[in-house]
């Protein structure tokens, strides 16, 4: 029984479970904030807020990879029992996230306290969010991110390259594809101060963005087809100002099928 039971912890099945259960959560403690706090609050509470939300972001995107890895480390390492070294992996990989979130959150108290971002945690000058945009359109052409993305894409080309067997070589792989991660999507995330952080909708369309580029199979084109909307919108928002940039938050809401 107690072999079954391990065996069921270790499928692949369970493995997607759990990393779903793990997105969902996160993304209900993130609606809890919005719902029970304001967006100005202290420093811990940004803190915790970009934790979680890096979480629902990446873990959905993250999925084919964990369960590669799984497989590969069921078949090939015999030292450890199967789902351990699929779960310090994932630790591994939150870590590194997290660190990265630490220092969002930090940037972002920061910015508040110049008054660069407002209460709603978004960009208080058009000019600076248009800039941020125009920077994001421009990297997702970029050499730099097309190599990122690449290994975040081919979940077996990347552990092929770079698997380790036993606890701490989990350990490495999870902190190496978090690092070709965030290489890929740090301006991304950075992104939803344009839109605001309290702009739910504005959030899903950088998630739903950040899972098609790296699980679609033309997920290149979709990273550079997003480079020229963030361009264009940049320009607009830089040459149209504060009046007119909800506008176009909006519309790009409605073309991917949201209302806010």
């Amino acid at each position: 029984m107690r072999t079954a039971y391990l065996t069921g912890l270790a499928s692949p099945n369970a493995v997607l479970s759990t990393l779903i259960i793990t997105t969902v959560l996160a993304w209900a403690l993130v609606l809890s904030i919005h719902w029970t706090s304001h967006a100005g609050g202290e420093f811990t509470d940004e803190v915790a807020l970009w934790i979680l939300m890096t979480i629902g972001m990446m873990a959905p995107s993250a999925i084919p990879m964990v369960k590669t890895f799984h497989r590969l480390s069921t078949d090939l390492d015999q030292s450890s029992k199967q789902s351990t070294p699929t779960i310090v992996f994932g630790v591994a990989y939150l870590i590194v996230w997290g660190g990265y979130a630490v220092v969002a959150a930090f940037l972002q108290d920061t910015m508040r306290t110049l008054m660069i971002i407002d209460d709603q945690m978004k960009f208080a000058v058009p000019a600076i969010s248009g800039i941020f945009l125009i920077c994001a359109g421009l990297f997702q052409w970029s050499g730099a991110k097309h190599a990122c993305l690449s290994k975040c894409r081919s979940p077996l080309g990347f552990l092929i390259g770079y698997y380790e067997p036993g606890l701490a070589g989990a350990f490495q792989v999870g902190v190496r594809h978090a690092l070709f991660c965030i290489g890929c999507c740090w301006l991304l995330m950075l992104l939803v101060w344009s839109g605001g952080m309290m702009n739910l909708v504005w959030m899903a369309l950088l998630t739903t963005l950040v899972v098609a580029e790296k699980t679609m199979p033309k997920g290149l084109w979709v990273a550079r087809a997003a480079g020229i909307a963030f361009t264009v919108l940049g320009v607009a928002q830089i040459s149209l100002g504060a009046d007119d940039t909800a506008y176009y938050f909006d519309l790009m809401s409605s073309i991917c099928g949201w209302s806010a």
